[in-house]
């Protein structure tokens, strides 16, 4: 037999073979033969680096849990357009009456105020939810890669609003101020209002960017 056959050999009992040759011959021959020596300690290197590699590789990315997580998003704007139009609309509701006192025409008058703010607050949310809505709605019906780079441009996306709102926010509560108070320095009612909206929402987004940059790269 030549060294090729016992090189076959060894490389069929690595692979869960059963050649006719035995590995204790194989092993005999390798232990007198300085190429065949060679040749085994290359392969059993390769077939080491190669099982490494694939436990060390990312897992396949799981479609299934993707667009799962697209229908849940979408569900969850539907839903956040009406509970922040209704939060806000409480917000404010609850500020005028402590700013102004309460008489049984000032509740009257700021509950129809809050009433109509809630309502303008949902048209305009949704108005500007509703080409990010449809979008998602037509992610849900993909599937394969087409639904991976939709995914990605999805996130993408969401990560421009993020760092939006980084500056955004400081300005919406320079605006409110503007409306309410003008440029006068505010009362300590209104700053203290002001600090805990910023306070509250700027590490919010913050959060949500850095989430959203880490899904971003599991998917490269």
């Amino acid at each position: 037999m030549t060294c090729d056959d016992y090189q076959i050999a060894f490389d069929q009992h690595q692979a869960g073979g059963h050649p006719a040759v035995s590995l204790a011959e194989v092993t005999a021959h390798v232990a007198t033969c300085a190429a065949c020596a060679a040749y085994v300690s290359i392969s059993q290197k390769v077939s080491e680096s190669m099982t490494t590699t694939l436990a060390q590789s990312p897992p396949a990315l799981d479609l299934g849990a993707i667009a799962a997580q697209v229908s849940h998003l979408r569900r969850r704007m539907v839903r956040g357009v009406i509970t922040f139009s209704l939060a806000m609309g409480a917000a404010v509701l609850a500020y005028n009456l402590a700013a102004h006192g309460v008489s049984l025409r000032s509740v009257i008058v700021r509950v129809v105020g809050a009433v109509v703010g809630t309502a303008a607050c949902y048209g305009v949310l949704a108005l500007w939810q509703r080409r990010r809505i449809a979008r998602l709605a037509a992610l849900e019906r993909m599937s394969g890669e087409a639904l991976l780079t939709g995914w990605r441009a999805e996130l993408e996306r969401q990560m421009r609003t993020e760092r939006q709102a980084w500056w955004l926010m400081p300005l919406l509560v320079v605006l409110f101020q503007a409306t309410n108070v003008g440029w006068a320095w505010p009362s300590p009612l209104y700053l203290v209002f002001e600090i805990a909206c910023l306070a509250i929402a700027l590490p919010i987004t913050i959060v949500r960017y850095r989430r959203l940059a880490r899904e971003r790269a599991l998917l490269t």
